[in-house]
């Protein structure tokens, strides 16, 4: 018998079997539009997403810096993609807009201990003399605009932050995407502790005991303590499993990045937030 030839319906090839040779486009038959199809794929895509999302939940959080090193070196089928994971962390962060988490209001921005006044403070008043109002209505603006920006400006982290791996391991030649597929990885784990899991853990808190929510106050420093130190100790092992340093140079490094990444990156991101935010006020 032989083999039925097929054009793709996408880009006209003539071919052999159920997919194109140069496209890739699938061959859909009836069977393909039955009701019984639908169920399959829907199961198909449900068993998939449990087992990839538990299996990459598992390893990013016991061995950080092992699912980079894996999809990197090609092990990627059993992972969810670390760019589909993090914006999985960033959806399900989403749900979360009640906290203020990255999304800081214009007064953050006014407050002198951040250090935003030298660019918030002119800004604000030109908006206030261009608009002929009062600093109470364009506050009302920005923080209604601000989280509408500001999960999606999160992607700017993503390739700083693989600048910087690329600076510090210069000396390992990888290539940036390898860096980029660490920084991805973090991020992750990074939006995901502070920006879901200690909420969550703030709200049950609050339900019992309402003065239990000032001790997640940003100036508790007792916990920022604690938090910082949970993430260096992310990154060590994550340099650990990923470059395969010493100790030496992963903790140095870890100390470094984490200074850098707290410091510097998330500062560019506020400032870039902020100027986007009130360019479109």
């Amino acid at each position: 018998m032989q083999p039925s030839i097929h054009i793709c319906k996408h880009c006209g090839e003539q071919f052999e079997g159920d997919y194109c040779n140069k496209c890739g486009e699938k061959v859909y038959h009836d069977h393909h539009k039955t009701v019984g199809h639908l169920l399959e794929e829907a199961f198909h895509f449900i068993t998939h997403f449990e087992g990839s999302f538990f299996k990459t939940l598992k390893t990013v959080f016991t061995r950080p810096g092992q699912l980079s090193y894996d999809y990197c070196k090609g092990v990627r089928k059993k992972y969810f993609k670390p760019i589909s994971f993090f914006l999985l962390c960033v959806v399900i962060y989403l749900l979360f807009s009640p906290f203020e988490g990255l999304n800081m209001k214009l007064g953050t921005f006014m407050t002198p201990k951040y250090g935003f006044t030298w660019l918030s403070s002119p800004l604000v008043k030109q908006k206030m003399n261009s608009h002929t109002t009062d600093y109470k209505v364009i506050a009302e603006k920005y923080n209604k605009l601000s989280p509408k920006i500001s999960k999606i400006f999160l992607l700017i982290i993503l390739p700083l932050m693989g600048a910087l791996l690329y600076v510090l391991f210069f000396k390992q030649r990888q290539y940036y995407f390898d860096h980029f597929i660490l920084a991805t990885e973090y991020a992750s784990i990074w939006v995901t502790i502070k920006f879901i899991l200690l909420p969550t853990i703030m709200l049950i808190a609050g339900t019992f005991n309402s003065n239990a929510v000032g001790f997640f106050d940003d100036s508790n420093w007792v916990l920022w303590i604690f938090i910082n130190l949970f993430f260096l100790f992310i990154l060590i092992m994550a340099f650990k499993h990923f470059y395969k340093q010493k100790w030496s140079w992963s903790i140095l490094k870890g100390i470094i990045f984490l200074f850098t990444f707290e410091i510097i990156i998330m500062r560019i991101y506020h400032y870039l937030l902020f100027l986007t935010v009130m360019l479109f006020i």
